[in-house]
């Protein structure tokens, strides 16, 4: 008898598990779109990637790695530097080394999207140094750039993240 009654129970369930489905699935439309947060065309309603995500350098950026090509720590002589990049195509370098100069730079900023580069225009009688900058990464919250040459010979390697 213990055996007919699991096997009219077994009899009843497995049809019904299989016999199952969520239509609602099947009614839903699939939304495609930019699923990053970070990106400025982000789509919350987004469930299947299919936009490309497109991201702005306007912010504040603080470093946290700088160095050179070489590997020599240049972050390590300084507390912090922190760069603002704005909408009217300016920007302003801030940082304090570690023994309290506060370096500050101003000028404007034109970001080429077909090179990646960020040209920096000093301004003038502040510095006259115009850097070329390559940006080799950028997700909204991280930026990675490079500069071939500072004038000196050195490559400059730079990883930064928004705040």
């Amino acid at each position: 008898m213990k055996y007919l009654k699991l096997l009219l129970l077994a009899t009843l369930f497995i049809p019904l598990t299989f016999s199952c489905s969520d239509d609602s699935k099947d009614d839903q439309q699939s939304v495609i779109g930019c699923d990053d947060p970070y990106a400025v065309n982000y789509n919350p309603n987004a469930d299947q990637q299919g936009d490309d995500c497109f991201y702005t350098l306007v912010g504040d950026w603080t470093a946290y790695i700088y160095r050179y090509a070489d590997g020599e720590d240049i972050l390590a002589l300084y507390e912090y530097i922190d760069l603002h990049l704005y909408d009217n195509e300016t920007f302003f370098l801030e940082a304090i080394l570690i023994d309290g100069t506060l370096i500050q730079s101003t000028g404007t900023a034109f970001f080429y999207n077909d090179s990646a580069t960020l040209r920096l225009d000093p301004t003038p009688g502040v510095t006259n140094t115009t850097e070329e900058w390559v940006l080799s990464f950028l997700d909204g919250e991280y930026l990675h750039m490079y500069l071939l040459n500072d004038g000196n010979g050195n490559s400059h390697i730079t990883e930064w993240i928004r705040y």
